[in-house]
C-alpha cells in the first residue's frame, strides 16, 4: 500500500526535462525499495529454481482445480485448461518478480537499502558520522558528481538530475565561502576561477580539483575537506539524492520487470473476473 501511495504521489508531481529524466525522478531506488525489500518479494528470487517443481505437478494442479459447479457457472468447457494457463501466467509472473528482486538486491546502493527515507538518512548520518566519515562522504559526493554514466554536458542527466546539480552547487558555495581562500576570483596560484565572466559562480572546475586532489594543491584541498563535519547534513542530503538516482538503466529494467510480473499475475484474476461477469450477464 505504501508503494502505490508513493508512486501516486510521485506521478502527481510536476517534473521537467526529457522523458527519461522524468522516469528517473519517479523510479528511484527509494521507491523501488518499497517493493524490493518486502519479505515476500525476496522469496520470489527462488521461483525460477524451484517454481517448476511447485507449480507444474499434479498436486498443484489439483489444488488450483476449479470445482465442477464453478466451471459450469462461468461456462468454461475445459476447466483444467484454464487452470494450466493460469499456472503459466503465475509462474512467469513470479519469474519476472524474482529477476527484478535479484537485480534490486545486487545493484541497489547499500546506504539506500538500509535507509530509503532521506530525512532519516540525513538524521542518522549527522548523528553517527565522525570527521573521517564526513570527509569520506564528501569524497563520495564528488565521485558521484563526476562519474555518472551519461555525458555530464547533457542539459539534464537521468543519473544526476538538475535538482541534484543545484544542491551540489549550493553545498560547494557554502563550503567555499566558509573557508578563507581570499576572494572568489581565483587569484591564488593553482586554483581555478569560480567567478565567470558574466558574474555568476561556477564551482565545477574547483570541485574537479578537489575530486582529483593533485599533490600540488594539497595546501588548499586538504584544509577544505576539514569543513566536511560542519556540512555533514548537507553532504548527507546530496549524497542520498545522488545515490538514489544512480544507475538509471538498471532502475528502469527493475521497474519494467516488476510491472511485467505484476501484470502477468493479474491475468488469471482478470480472466476469472471477466468470466464471472459474463456468466452473470447470461444468467
Amino acid at each position: 500500500m505504501k508503494f502505490f501511495a508513493g508512486v501516486s504521489s510521485l506521478l502527481s508531481t510536476k517534473v521537467r526535462g526529457p522523458w527519461h529524466v522524468k522516469l528517473s525522478r519517479i523510479v528511484t531506488w527509494s521507491s523501488l525499495s518499497k517493493v524490493g525489500k518486502a519479505p515476500a518479494m525476496r522469496l520470489t528470487v527462488l521461483v525460477p529454481l524451484i517454481g517448476v517443481f511447485l507449480l507444474f505437478n499434479q498436486q498443484t494442479e489439483q489444488l488450483f482445480q476449479f470445482p465442477a459447479f464453478f466451471v459450469e457457472d462461468i461456462g468454461v468447457a475445459d476447466g483444467s485448461a484454464t487452470v494450466a494457463s493460469n499456472l503459466y501466467f503465475t509462474y512467469f509472473g513470479l519469474c519476472f518478480l524474482g529477476f527484478a528482486s535479484f537485480l534490486f538486491s545486487m545493484f541497489c546502493p547499500q546506504e539506500i537499502s538500509d535507509q530509503p527515507v532521506h530525512r532519516e538518512f540525513v538524521s542518522q548520518a549527522t548523528s553517527t558520522e565522525t570527521p573521517v566519515l564526513s570527509k569520506a562522504s564528501f569524497r563520495q559526493v564528488l565521485d558521484l558528481h563526476f562519474q555518472s554514466e551519461f555525458d555530464e554536458e547533457l542539459p539534464d542527466n537521468p543519473n544526476y538530475p538538475s535538482e541534484i546539480e543545484g544542491d551540489f552547487h549550493a553545498l560547494m558555495e557554502g563550503m567555499y565561502s566558509d573557508y578563507d581562500l581570499g576572494d572568489m576570483s581565483g587569484d591564488q596560484d593553482g586554483l581555478p576561477e569560480v567567478m565567470t565572466a558574466t558574474g555568476y559562480l561556477d564551482f565545477t572546475e574547483f570541485a574537479r580539483m578537489l575530486w582529483s586532489n593533485p599533490r600540488v594543491v594539497w595546501a588548499y584541498t586538504l584544509p577544505f575537506f576539514d569543513l566536511a563535519p560542519k556540512y555533514a547534513k548537507d553532504i548527507a542530503y546530496v549524497k542520498f539524492q545522488a545515490l538514489n538516482h544512480s544507475m538509471y538503466r538498471v532502475r528502469t529494467i527493475i521497474a519494467c520487470s516488476y510491472l511485467t510480473g505484476f501484470g502477468l499475475l493479474l491475468v488469471p484474476t482478470m480472466k476469472v473476473f471477466v468470466l464471472l461477469g459474463y456468466g452473470l450477464l447470461l444468467g
